[in-house]
């Protein structure tokens, strides 16, 4: 028992035994107001879910922050769970604020609750048990039920497009990359830069970096076109010994995207990406 509780249990004892005080009415309940939860945080790895309520202590003495249980449920289902020791009082007449930060990965959410795979979006819930340590209330629960929505974002898809000879020169070759990039999410992204590296038959044809950015609307698929220039002579060689064939090639297609979102909370990613198969260059 702590100090707070050892002097508010004395001050019961003693108005029970002067016999002019109820007990009752020398301590009055807290008040509790719980807050619209928010998303402080999120990316393609995770959330970060910040639930909160303000408790406002009516009675002329100090009593002591509650111990806080609580449980996250995601499409109704619980997720995680924990726990938050007391820490601290609420001085008298006076409101103080709890924060209970959740961190959510979107890993485990899809192997715990695999019917969210194709989901965009998942309503969930921060179910919250107060209890305070003060004698009259010493064994009630404060129940609290933070609800919101929650975007599943998804990374975007890159894909290979074709490759096309645009000028075929003695020493230079132009060609032109055409790649997709598609947004599966609910709300827009945004390409901010990203670098790749095409193998070709196992060289290394081109490497390069674009900065220009790309928006992509929820849903949006569009194709980003890039002239690249082979000077390597033996790439040269390489290319006219192909188109002389007329055999397909192997490419491999790989590098890192930066995106973002307009979404406030949503942090900047490097996402890799690596693309393998068999195409045509076409004349």
């Amino acid at each position: 028992m702590n100090r707070i509780t050892r002097l508010l249990a004395a001050l019961l004892i003693a108005g029970a035994f002067a016999g002019c005080v109820n007990t009752q009415n020398l301590f009055k309940e807290p008040v509790i107001t719980p807050d619209t939860p928010v998303i402080t945080g999120l990316d393609f790895e995770g959330a970060d879910i910040l639930a909160a309520a303000d408790i406002y202590n009516p009675n002329p003495f100090v009593i002591p922050i509650p111990a806080i249980k609580w449980v996250l449920t995601l499409a109704g289902q619980p997720f995680l769970n924990g726990e938050i020791p007391p820490q601290g009082t609420i001085a008298a007449e006076s409101s103080a604020r709890i924060n209970i930060p959740v961190r959510a990965g979107f890993e485990e959410i899809y192997n715990g609750i695999n019917t969210l795979l194709s989901s965009t979006e998942v309503d969930y819930a921060v179910n919250l048990d107060l209890r305070f340590d003060l004698p009259l209330i010493k064994n009630k629960s404060f129940p609290l039920v933070l609800e919101g929505t929650l975007p599943l974002p998804r990374i975007p898809v890159v894909s290979f497009g074709s490759l096309t000879l645009n000028n075929l020169g003695l020493t230079s070759v132009e060609m032109i990359l055409a790649l997709g990039l598609e947004n599966p999410n609910g709300f827009s992204l945004r390409v901010d830069s990203f670098d790749y590296t095409l193998d070709v038959n196992a060289s290394s044809w081109i490497q390069g970096k674009i900065d220009q950015g790309y928006e992509l609307l929820p849903g949006q698929e569009r194709t980003v076109t890039l002239l690249i220039a082979l000077n390597s002579l033996s790439t040269v060689r390489e290319l006219m010994n192909i188109m002389a064939s007329r055999n397909p090639v192997e490419y491999s297609l790989w590098g890192n995207l930066e995106a973002g979102s307009s979404l406030p909370f949503f942090g900047k990613a490097v996402v890799p990406f690596r693309i393998n198969g068999v195409t045509r260059i076409v004349r």
